[in-house]
């Protein structure tokens, strides 16, 4: 039996080959058939008219199952635009091959295993009227093959609306069907490139979707995995589903997952009811959650009913919440932009900021000042940004029993310059506790954030501002009617001037604060002239028993980071005056304090109330070290004058007074003419003392004589001077450097 069979299978071969030779001879003598039934083959798939110019190569192999495949070669393939869109080509390919399973043609079909096309060239375009036919791309996921690759491909856009234009370069595809769930998975790479995005974007995705008969119009795409990176950016996203409608041209996603990392920031998004509608060219998520990380600023925003429309170039997004550490903003978001140029504008409102919390994470410590009285701020306002111009409008700043409005504008264009204006009508800076400890307040902290940030600006940045406040309070220290002219560049800043009143008086300061060193410099000219010092010195350090009107210039150069740095490097020269005042017993015991001789108590009760006519001193400081040597106290029926010096850092002192009673107040002491005190020890713990031996020379020579001792001459301080001098030259070099372009 098995001998008869052999010789049947083997007639059975010989009769398949025979078939096959007839069915390819038929083939080669017919390759024009061929070529023109694979072009109406495609046209019957894509719907769209197609043209093969090239001839029709042809080899015959086996599948890996075994089957007889049949590979078609062939070059400049191109797929034609729909008629009513336009004439133009839609897809060049110039070299496609396709495996064919042989059986399928004699039976008149295509079974398509495998497509390769290689340096596919698509030309998408959306034409003036509206109209696009970028779903046209969708040809590659709807090829009925169970495999097609693309090498090499390039897709360009352009939106004749616009003039804008995109391109995809090198682009891979590559997609296979699965013979056991009925799904296609494909994965394709490529790099964007367009002149909005200014550097290209590599992009690689992977997809999953049902194999159905109608997919060529709606199809459902799972585990949707994208990757996007350019020169400091990574993005990765994930799709669990995502449902695409190619004829419509709607998609959408009911949750996906997107990571971002972009210049150190990080950026966690889940989107929530997205929806595109290409047509329409409209963009909306029902919900937007994103945790950020930008260093130690980390804030969670949730985005509600966000809205993207790119015919009118607009984004909405009516409701937005940004959490940082407890402190919630609310907002609403719209944004246009034409020609690429952003103009967006958001309202926000921040109810309560924990200013003690953000600076702790800030890592900014409150020096000298206790910062647990800190009570929160409240902030809204209005943001603008325009092409180079950031806008900050109806600005209100609620700290304590301080209200700040005001305005910001930011241009940046080669150089940037920032200006600003503030009112109010309460400022509170500092305070103190019953217990005397002091507490700056949230106010004051707001105004050394802005003065930190002012002298700290990039080399091309300037700011110019101004500073209006009808009541500046510091403690219980008033000051009424301030108004500051502020403006920085780089790091240098200058508040020049700040100007108001001080307890009946008027003031000026000029400051100027460098920090081009490393130790920063601050150099100050003020000016106040006829202010009531009792008033200043009750509400300061309650020093009561002194009314007088009071002068005082100043200019001083302080240089380091440090309270102890500032007091050893400082220099400068203080002018002050007294006129037309009193000094009463309560003040005289006060600056002695413990002073206990019975002529301390006998000047106590003998002086009640003493007349300042006129009084004025200089104190230079040099390097930490305060010298003063003329020291001019006069009255009705005395005199006083004292020189010596207080060192800063250290706090030691040493300085000489000589008071001279005149006539009936003389004689009420006994005839002393003159009472010398010296003073020693250091500010902290003075020690008062009588210079018993002068206070015997003086009152000898005055019984000899009976001339009285008058004033002694002041010379001309040189060193004070040469000072004062340098610390001119300092100013005007900064404030050149601040004036340069």
């Amino acid at each position: 039996m098995i001998q008869k069979k052999i010789p049947i299978l083997g007639v059975s071969a010989l009769l398949v080959l025979l078939a096959l030779t007839i069915v390819l001879t038929a083939l080669v003598l017919n390759t024009r058939n061929l070529r023109s039934g694979f072009a109406n083959y495609i046209t019957q798939q894509t719907q769209r008219n197609v043209t093969i110019g090239g001839e029709v190569e042809m080899d015959l192999g086996f599948s890996e199952s075994g089957s007889l495949l049949l590979t078609l070669k062939t070059q400049d393939v191109v797929i034609y635009n729909n008629p009513d869109f336009s004439a133009e080509p839609m897809l060049h390919a110039p070299w496609v091959e396709l495996e064919i399973g042989l059986l399928s043609i004699v039976t008149g079909g295509f079974d398509v295993q495998s497509l390769l096309i290689e340096r596919p060239r698509f030309d998408l375009a959306r034409l003036v009227d509206g109209r696009s036919n970028w779903q046209d791309i969708g040809i590659l996921a709807v090829v009925p093959a169970k495999q097609v690759n693309v090498y090499a491909g390039v897709v360009h856009w352009h939106d004749r609306m616009t003039q804008q234009a995109v391109t995809l370069a090198d682009l891979s595809w590559r997609s296979s069907r699965s013979e056991t769930d009925s799904t296609i998975s494909w994965q394709t790479s490529f790099q964007l490139l367009s002149e909005v995005l200014r550097v290209p974007l590599a992009v690689r995705l992977s997809a999953n979707a049902p194999s159905k008969p109608d997919q060529s119009s709606g199809m459902v795409l799972n585990e949707v995995v994208g990757n996007v990176t350019a020169p400091g950016l990574v993005l990765s996203m994930r799709l669990p589903e995502m449902s695409v409608n190619i004829d419509s041209g709607r998609i959408h996603v009911a949750e996906s997952a997107v990571d971002i990392a972009a210049a150190g920031t990080e950026a966690a998004l889940k989107i929530t009811d997205l929806n595109i509608d290409t047509s329409t060219r409209q963009i909306g998520a029902a919900l937007l959650d994103a945790d950020c990380f930008i260093g130690r600023f980390t804030p969670a925003i949730t985005a509600e009913a966000m809205a993207i429309d790119l015919s009118s170039q607009r984004i909405v997004v009516p409701k937005v919440v940004v959490t940082w550490l407890d402190t919630e903003l609310f907002g609403d978001l719209s944004a246009t932009w034409a020609e690429g140029e952003p103009d967006v504008l958001a309202n926000f409102d921040i109810p309560s900021v924990n200013v003690q919390t953000i600076l702790h994470n800030a890592g900014i410590a409150l020096t000298g000042f206790a910062s647990n009285g800190l009570r929160p701020v409240s902030l809204n306002g209005k943001l603008r940004l325009r092409e180079n111009l950031l806008v900050l409008d109806d600005l209100n700043l609620k700290a304590d029993d301080t209200i700040v409005t005001g305005w910001v504008r930011h241009h940046r264009e080669d150089s940037a310059t920032w200006s600003f204006a503030l009112e109010s009508d309460d400022f509170l800076l500092a305070d103190t506790a019953e217990d005397g400890s002091r507490s700056i307040t949230s106010a004051g902290v707001l105004v050394g954030l802005l003065g930190d940030r002012l002298s700290d600006l990039p080399t091309d940045v300037a700011a110019t501002g101004s500073i209006v406040v009808d009541r500046l309070w510091i403690d219980r220290i008033l000051a009424k009617h301030v108004i500051a002219k502020i403006r920085s560049k780089g790091k240098i800043m200058s508040i020049a001037p700040l100007s108001g009143e001080l307890y009946d008086g008027t003031g000026k300061l000029f400051l100027w604060l460098d920090r081009r060193a490393e130790k920063p410099l601050i150099l100050v000219r003020q000016a106040v002239s006829e202010f009531n010092l009792g008033k200043l010195l009750r509400d300061a350090n309650d020093i009561a028993g002194i009314e007088a009107s009071a002068d005082l210039e100043l200019v001083l150069a302080v240089q380091g980071h440090t309270r102890a740095e500032l007091l050893k490097n400082a220099r400068g020269i203080a002018r002050g005056g007294l006129r037309n005042g009193e000094l009463s017993a309560e003040l005289f015991n006060r600056v002695l304090g413990d002073f206990d001789t019975q002529l301390a108590k006998v000047i106590s009760a003998q002086l009640p109330e003493l007349r300042i006519e006129q009084a004025s001193t200089t104190v230079r400081i040099d390097r930490g070290i305060v010298q003063n040597q003329d020291f001019r106290f006069a009255g009705r029926e005395f005199w006083m004058e004292g020189k010596g010096s207080l060192s800063l850092s250290g706090g030691a002192m040493d300085y000489r007074i000589l008071l001279a009673l005149e006539n009936d107040l003389s004689r009420d002491l006994g005839n002393i003419p003159v009472i010398p005190f010296q003073i020693t020890g250091s500010v902290g713990d003075p020690k008062i003392t009588l210079d018993v031996q002068e206070l015997v020379r003086y009152k000898i020579e005055h019984e000899l004589t009976g001339v009285l001792p008058r004033p002694s001459s002041v010379l001309p301080d040189q060193a004070a001077i040469l000072l004062i001098q340098q610390l001119e030259r300092q100013i005007t070099n900064l404030q050149k450097a601040l004036d340069s372009e």
